[in-house]
């Protein structure tokens, strides 16, 4: 759609074409199935966020969480490996890696 802001031709054209849109997505149903899946993402991201804080905060120290960055710089450890063992051992304080 061809529009030119300095003198406002195909303005009203846009604003219609957008309604048109709007109107056909919440009659299909698409804005909400889309709202539905920006949700299920989004969640996952706070899910994701939220159980990587409590990982850092309750189970791997700063001192443990460098030491662990630097064996794995230094090639003494597979990240993956340690990441699931970290998994592995959640809900289980007193084992440690």
């Amino acid at each position: 759609m061809k529009t030119v802001a300095s003198d406002g031709s195909g303005i009203e054209e846009l604003v219609q074409a957008i309604e048109k849109y709007h109107s056909y997505l919440e009659q299909s149903d698409r804005a909400r199935r889309r709202r539905i899946e920006n949700w299920r993402v989004r969640i996952a991201e706070m899910l994701r966020d939220a159980l990587f804080q409590r990982v850092l905060s309750y189970y791997l120290s700063e001192g443990e969480a460098t030491r662990y960055a630097a064996e794995v710089a230094d090639h003494k450890r597979d990240p993956y490996s340690l990441v699931e063992r970290i998994v592995e051992g959640l809900g289980r304080p007193d084992e440690r890696n």
